[in-house]
């Protein structure tokens, strides 16, 4: 059983009192009143993201809500659409300056996420082409339905009313399906189609993909779950029976797919429909994120990835000379070290698991030795296999949280096993198993996320909401922008080892925990210089993909432009995947070198995924640029009475919102904190 965090009032506000910061708001219980009434409603829209977050225990009224999906019919849009603009209006109502720090930045998280909703409805109504979403948006709902069971014995989970619910919601899929295909025909007759890659992939693939999951797979998978009593045969055939039509109705839509976007076997609408253009890409991040910057945002990514990459080559020398290979050539010893490191790998699943246990282990001790988090730390990190229920949606490693309106149990840190896949297992070399663990795990979202769920109710549950959907091309992506942004600042977090008022703590413990820090010429914190290289590996495809991001979707860089980039920058292969992306039969037959063309193929896989979520890989890297650069803020504002764990104390309380919406709020709070220290002294 895995211990929790425990938050407790940091060492600076001990040493006066555990008071909250600000006083409460006249307005306060009016807004709190609509807001609490706003999450419910939002969540009974939301069928599937009302059952990832664990709606059913927010609010009872909810519990029906897990048979359900989505309705994406005009009348149900149009009822929707009146309802978010009353709730706009109330919000509105409420004077924003009668309300205390905290409930004002819920005001404006909640009007940003009616403003979004509006504008995907009504102005880009993108329900008429969000063809991704009506694909992946029911089987996600059942996977994390079914994740989510009440455990029931010995490996057993779900009531017999759990189950109807999981039973109820694949018997309507055939409607959901029905209404994405009358929202797509008016699509089509409106000139609003899906992008050719999201037709084929999606459309085409995915749909068939998921019938043969809920046919051959799911029911046998979940089937394993069902405890034995007198209902266990009746829920088995009655869910099997569900499947079976879920899976039908995935088949005729694959069918309406390709009769409605093909004409003889060749695509009816050519051409990059993907990108939503500059003026939507600024209106969102503005929305979104509370910056209006595009060009300022593209030139800094493209500085910063100049920047790591000196830095990989600085360490590369490094490493090259420890190793004493040979004097360091060049930067294409930056190859040679990743091509040494791969080939240190474990031989079998029990291995690698064994090795990431291992490894977070290490990380946790680094925490506790250093007070890296500067708050009490009683927490065991827990390393597990994938269940069958998760191994679709989760690739490699992942940190599957917990339904946050559930006490039910903490999220776990998860590593895929292979089947003993030497092939799959060369991706996991020992070297690079620590950044991944610090940002799934310790002091990424694992930490994060057992922090936020010990903090009782001090984060809004509007915080927690999931505007468009929880993960696909509809979604807001507000909430990835703290946490994504929180996993890469932890990744780095590990590596900040230098004396100075980050780490003021650590700085006696520096070479005990790592003698090298002071032997290599990059800061490593708790790495070795290999395992910083991978971390730099990491943050460095953060950035490319942050810049593809504001490039394909601002006009700025064409598919394959992006492509390219994507390949020589991360990849490391030289050389343009224009003719790859523009005639893949003519590259594979010798157009391109063997290795071009695999990297051209890895790259445009997550060009597309870019494609398709614009924002999304932004929110990963600006969210880390805006914590460290709060960070930055706090420091030059308090001085000498900084402190690492109110820092760290404020950010979590804040919850998985934009860092923009409680900038102000944190440095405000830290201020006022470091008054009372000084007028108490």
């Amino acid at each position: 059983m895995r211990s929790v965090v425990v938050l407790v009032c940091s060492a600076l506000i001990l040493t006066t009192a555990c008071a909250p910061a600000g006083e409460i708001g006249n307005g306060d219980t009016a807004m709190r009143q609509i807001l609490n009434s706003y999450a419910i409603d939002f969540l009974r829209h939301n069928p599937a993201t009302s059952t990832y977050l664990g709606g059913s225990a927010f609010d009872p009224s909810l519990r029906e809500i897990d048979g359900r999906l989505r309705d994406y019919s005009d009348d149900a849009l149009e009822q929707e659409n009146r309802w978010l603009r009353v709730v706009q209006l109330a919000i509105e109502g409420v004077d924003r300056e009668s309300l205390s720090p905290s409930v004002r930045i819920d005001r404006d998280v909640a009007l940003a996420q009616i403003e979004f909703m509006l504008r995907q409805h009504l102005v880009r109504r993108y329900q008429l082409r969000a063809l991704d979403t009506y694909v992946s948006e029911p089987v996600q709902a059942l996977e994390w339905q079914v994740q989510r069971l009440t455990p029931t014995g010995d490996g057993t989970y779900g009531t017999v009313e759990e189950w109807a619910l999981v039973i109820r919601r694949l018997r309507s899929v055939p409607a959901y399906l029905d209404t994405a295909q009358q929202q797509l025909l008016e699509g089509v007759a409106s000139h609003r189609v899906p992008d050719w890659r999201m037709v084929e992939r999606d459309g085409l693939i995915g749909a068939e993909a998921h019938a043969r999951y809920l046919k051959e797979a799911f029911p046998g998978m979940v089937a394993a779950r069902f405890g034995v009593g007198p209902e266990r045969q009746r829920l088995e055939e009655e869910l099997t029976g569900a499947a079976q039509v879920a899976a039908d109705a995935y088949l005729r839509f694959r069918d309406f797919v390709a009769a409605t976007y093909f004409y003889e076997g060749e695509l009816r609408y050519a051409g990059d429909l993907f990108s939503i253009g500059e003026e939507e890409y600024e209106w969102s991040i503005k929305n979104n994120f509370s910056v209006s910057y595009v060009e300022e945002l593209y030139r800094e990514a493209q500085t910063t990835t100049e920047t790591i990459q000196s830095v990989m080559v600085n360490l590369a020398r490094d490493i090259v000379e420890r190793w004493n290979a040979r004097p360091f050539l060049d930067d294409r010893d930056v190859d040679m070290v990743f091509d040494v490191l791969s080939r240190d790998f474990p031989r079998s699943d029990a291995e690698m698991v064994s090795w990431y246990r291992d490894t977070a282990d290490r990380l946790t001790e680094f925490g506790q030795l250093t007070d890296v988090l500067g708050m009490p730390i009683d927490y065991q990190p827990e390393v597990v296999e994938v269940p069958a229920a998760s191994i679709r949606s989760v690739d490699d490693v992942a940190y599957y949280p917990a339904p946050v309106f559930k006490n039910l149990d903490a999220g776990r840190f998860y590593v895929t096993p292979t089947g003993d896949d030497l092939a799959a297992l060369r991706r996991s070399s020992r070297a690079s198993l620590a950044v991944r663990t610090a940002r799934e795990g310790f002091p990424g979202k694992d930490w994060l996320f057992s922090a936020l769920a010990a903090s009782d109710d001090s984060v809004s549950p509007v915080r927690w909401l999931l505007p468009g959907s929880v993960k696909d091309s509809s979604s807001m992506w507000m909430g990835s922008m703290t946490g994504e942004g929180w996993a890469v600042y932890a990744e780095e977090l590990m590596a900040e080892s230098s004396p100075g008022p980050f780490l003021d703590q650590y700085d006696s413990n520096a070479d005990a925990v790592n003698p090298l820090n002071h032997a290599v010429g990059v800061s490593l914190g708790v790495y070795s210089p290999e395992e910083r290289f991978y971390q730099l590996q990491a943050q460095l495809e953060r950035v490319v993909r942050a810049q593809v991001d504001l490039g394909i979707h601002s006009g700025r860089l064409t598919y394959a432009q992006a492509t390219t980039l994507f390949s020589e920058v991360v990849e490391r292969v030289p050389g343009s995947c224009g003719e790859y992306i523009e005639d893949a039969s003519r590259s594979q037959s010798g157009g391109a070198s063997e290795l071009k063309r695999a990297s051209c193929e890895r790259s445009e896989r997550v060009v597309f995924g870019i494609s398709k979520w614009p924002t999304e890989a932004l929110a990963h890297w600006y969210g880390w640029a805006r914590l460290r650069g709060l960070r930055a803020d706090a420091m030059n504002l308090l001085g000498s009475q900084y402190s690492q764990g109110d820092f760290h104390n404020r950010l979590i309380h804040a919850g998985p919102i934009s860092v923009e919406f409680f900038n102000e709020y944190v440095l405000d709070e830290l201020e006022q904190m470091s008054s009372l220290v000084q007028s108490s002294q």
